[in-house]
């Protein structure tokens, strides 16, 4: 988190369940801190970072794209993979990106609903992030990323309504509108 209002630029752990961080933790490099962030149930401060470090990194770990750089965050989502696969099945490598995708949802919907942005980032390198981090072999997976920041209007995408509005008179030449 870099630009996150209360926050101290760094890199923090949103466990989903207390089961999960009890599994991840032995797998954490052993100087990453696991601070509860006062006021944010289970949210965990790993490491604190001066906001230009911070960016740098965030910029190497996602292809070099500035915009995770300029973001108000960006999110790494790791998932339990070697036991889910084992436990599951092969099957079980969709499941968990379709899971990583519907977070992901759940971020385009909340970032949209405090008129912020919110996208998912397609390039990002893995054993860096697992470097940072200290994960070694495949026991965690970095499935997913994304980003949440300020929109960037690009004058070469265009918009239109995705529907036409009722008050808008039906065309007279026979034509669907």
């Amino acid at each position: 988190m870099s630009r996150v209002e209360g926050l101290a630029p760094g890199l923090y752990l949103l466990p989903r369940a207390d089961v999960l961080l009890a599994h991840l933790k032995p797998h954490l490099a052993k100087h990453l801190r696991l601070d509860p962030v006062p006021g944010v149930d289970s949210l965990l401060r790993l490491d604190e970072m001066e906001p230009r470090v911070l960016q740098r990194i965030s910029r190497s770990l996602h292809c070099h794209q500035d915009i995770a750089a300029n973001a108000c965050f960006a999110v790494g989502m790791l998932a339990e993979f070697d036991e889910t696969l084992q436990r599951q099945g092969p099957a079980a490598y969709r499941s968990l990106y379709r899971e990583a995708g519907l977070i992901g949802q759940v971020l385009y919907l909340e970032a949209e609903a405090h008129g912020l942005r919110g996208t998912g980032i397609g390039c990002f390198f893995d054993d860096p992030v697992h470097e940072l981090l200290g994960l070694q072999g495949s026991a965690w997976q970095s499935l997913y990323h994304f980003t949440v920041g300020l929109p960037v209007l690009d004058p070469r995408i265009e918009s239109a309504p995705a529907y036409i509005r009722r008050d808008t008179p039906e065309p007279t030449d026979g034509r669907d509108p």
